[in-house]
């Protein structure tokens, strides 16, 4: 068991190494072929123990340090391309249904008793559930109330940022099914969060007579504390997270393609759509990002909320609810680490899932109709232009900053720096064709001191983006197929393929540079 709860099972049998007090990149728990030699000492040992010559799942450690993933569900092994792609990155692979509470049937939307009911993908192993009717009592949560500013609560653990729940912190007003008992006894159908909190789920009548009985809103910082008694209500689907690692780009990516592909088989995405975070963090850089999402599915959803619950943020933090509160229609979201583009998915199979129509029309949503970006008429791929003497290829080269992400950043010193930074821009900014038929427009992007928006902006603009490994280069997943994404790598980071399969996903062409250091 990890610090921060992540059971050796969630990376696999022999890759969860938790730390004594957390490791260098201020994670609680690591996977054991990621954690450093002289980061060893300052590991716990997992009941199971480590073998550290061995690679999750009892598999010998690949050759450049590259993880291995799960095996493939036996039925499930040797699909046809497109039926995988299809299964692995769209709604369509929640395959596996059960229901939560007995004889209901939670499809109805008007329906006026608690009911629910649940999803699993066995591909990405990620499962998710919907609720109506579903009661919230934030009392019955132990966890740091969350949304402090970093400084303010720097070296504070991890562990008190994710949530411990109490018997009855999640209430249904319905008789529970008899089949849902097997699967709450199973990590595979509920991994850590979910099982966590289907074991405080507790079915008691007077629920559902709580969520009938008030219209009152949860309570905003500007409106008066509400009776004691009272029990709000957030109408319209509202989305129940718990963020791992959530300063990192490439982890929130996991999360907001979970939205996506939850969302579209729930078929709410262009409704009204809350966030409620059950986790305890401090703020982050990529909470704007979430007010984004809120704020404008807000403003083109059809469907109204009953609550005039009103943050600034664009979301709720448990801790923040000042009452319990009933949620129309909830959603428990899968975990990120079994997100559709978490490296868990990124198989052999995984590959032939080139230019993915779902990925793209989950870049489609967040660029176009979420932040409304316009598509840039020039902006095609270097690869298929035809080069005359007005071509410009836009380049873009992110390089990396020192930035405090989160509360046990410490200085917040950034690794991989390149370190020759002016020579590089130099030459890429006086790159030209000696035949004056094309051009360099070359842009140096420092992403931490953009607002969240214009990051997407700039990245998905370029025809070839350059990056040092590291979470920004998630932004390639916003770039339009047949531009270039060019990976730097040193010698600690060269077996990672995170965005190799992000590029083949997304339709770029993809080159790996490996400088050692």
């Amino acid at each position: 068991q990890s610090l921060d709860g992540r059971s050796n099972e969630e990376f696999g049998l022999q890759d969860c190494v938790p730390a004594k007090t957390q490791f260098k990149s201020g994670n609680a728990c690591e996977p054991a072929m990621w954690v450093k030699l002289a980061e060893k000492k300052d590991a716990m040992e997992c009941p199971n123990g480590i073998d550290w010559n061995r690679a999750p799942n009892n598999v010998p450690r690949g050759g450049g340090g590259a993880r291995n993933t799960p095996q493939l569900p036996t039925h499930l092994q040797g699909l046809p391309a497109e039926e995988f792609c299809k299964r692995a990155f769209g709604g369509y692979g929640f395959e596996q249904e059960w229901n939560i509470c007995e004889g209901k049937d939670d499809d109805e939307e008007g329906k006026e008793e608690s009911s629910g009911f649940c999803r699993h993908n066995p591909l990405t192993g990620g499962t998710y559930c919907s609720f109506r009717k579903l009661l919230v009592k934030p009392s019955m949560i132990d966890v740091a109330r969350g949304g402090e500013e970093v400084q303010s609560v720097m070296g504070r653990s991890e562990s008190v940022e994710f949530p411990k729940y109490a018997q009855g912190a999640f209430q249904l007003g319905c008789k529970e099914d008899q089949k849902s008992e097997f699967h709450k006894s199973s990590t595979v159908y509920y991994p850590h969060h979910l099982k966590l909190v289907m074991g405080a789920l507790q079915f008691e009548p007077s629920a559902l007579t709580r969520c009938k009985g008030s219209a009152t809103a949860a309570s905003s910082p500007s409106s008066p504390p509400p009776p004691p008694s009272a029990t709000s209500i957030v109408g319209g689907t509202t989305m129940i997270f718990t963020r791992y690692e959530y300063a990192n780009l490439f982890h929130q990516m996991t999360d907001w393609y979970n939205m996506y592909v939850v969302g579209q088989r729930e078929e709410v995405l262009g409704a009204k759509i809350t966030f409620l975070f059950l986790d305890g963090h401090a703020k982050g850089a990529l909470d704007s990002a979430w007010t984004s999402w809120s704020r404008i599915s807000e403003k083109d959803g059809q469907q109204e909320a009953t609550s005039s619950y009103n943050h600034q943020e664009g979301f709720i933090r448990v801790k923040h609810l000042s009452q319990e509160t009933c949620f129309h229609h909830a959603l428990l979201m899968p975990m990120g680490y079994r997100s559709p583009v978490d490296i868990h998915g990124m198989t052999g199979s995984a590959k032939r899932c080139r230019n993915d129509n779902r990925v793209n029309e989950f870049r489609m949503m967040i660029t176009r109709t979420w932040l409304s970006i316009p598509y840039d008429d020039d902006l095609t791929s270097s690869s298929s232009q035809s080069l005359t003497s007005s071509v410009k290829i836009k380049v873009g080269m992110i390089f990396r900053r020192d930035y405090v992400a989160h509360p046990r950043a410490g200085a917040g010193r950034t690794t991989r720096k390149i370190s020759n930074e002016i020579q590089v821009v130099n030459v890429l900014s006086r790159l030209k064709d000696v035949n004056n038929k094309w051009a360099i427009e070359f842009r140096s992007m420092s992403l931490e001191s953009m607002a969240f928006k214009k990051q997407v902006e700039a990245v998905s603009r370029q025809n070839i983006l350059i990056g040092v490994h590291g979470a920004a280069l998630s932004h390639a997943l916003w770039m339009k197929p047949g531009s270039d994404l060019i990976e730097i790598t040193t010698g600690g980071y060269s077996g990672r393929f995170h965005f190799e399969f992000f590029a083949i996903w997304a339709g770029l062409r993809y080159r790996k540079v490996n400088v050692g250091g």
